[in-house]
């Protein structure tokens, strides 16, 4: 039993994290072309909330075709050297599990699809998070890119003039398509 608790562990590994205690850096790609690096700091229902060249922007959704997250792409090198040392600790388990019951078919067929299905999660790419947003933005995109801003759970109205008040600012800078 403990060995195929362990070969569930092992193949539930992910490859990245997406939370951050800083809102993500973003290319944020208006309907005019225009391309704005900023951070993101929230995101309502109709507006991003981003710092931009030191001063906060709010940048209406209706405004925006895209939203590239920097900073989770996994290059073909890092995906190869996070996979051996959990393909091994896998081969491992499979083999104790296929000598722990003796050689059982049963066991064995268990081990080799569990290893097989880590190692087509590693060269598929799998638990990579979604780290581009075009419009239109549903409910759905804009839960997943709630994640990636600094403030995920939104901020109350004081909250949010205590912090335009702390970059020097009565009110948000509003960036709009030229």
């Amino acid at each position: 039993m403990t060995v195929y608790v362990c070969l569930l562990f092992c193949s539930c590994a992910s490859s990245v994290d997406v939370l951050k205690p800083t809102g993500d850096q973003a290319t944020v790609t208006l309907r005019d072309s225009t391309k704005h690096r900023v951070e993101l700091l929230g995101v309502s229902d109709s507006v991003l909330y981003v710092v931009e060249g030191g001063a906060i922007s709010s940048l209406r959704l209706s405004d925006v075709q895209n939203v590239y997250i920097h900073g989770y792409r996994i290059s073909e090198r890092q995906r190869t050297l996070g996979a051996i040392p959990v393909l091994l600790l896998q081969g491992i388990a499979a083999y104790s599990a296929f000598v722990a019951t003796e050689g059982s078919f049963g066991a064995g067929l268990f081990a080799s699809g569990s290893l097989i299905c880590t190692a087509l999660g590693f060269a598929t790419g799998a638990g990579e998070p979604d780290i581009s947003f075009s419009h239109p933005f549903d409910e759905n995109r804009l839960q997943k890119l709630r994640l990636y801003s600094r403030y995920p759970q939104g901020l109350t109205v004081a909250q949010w003039s205590r912090l335009l008040a702390f970059h020097g600012q009565m009110d948000f800078v509003p960036t709009t398509p030229r």
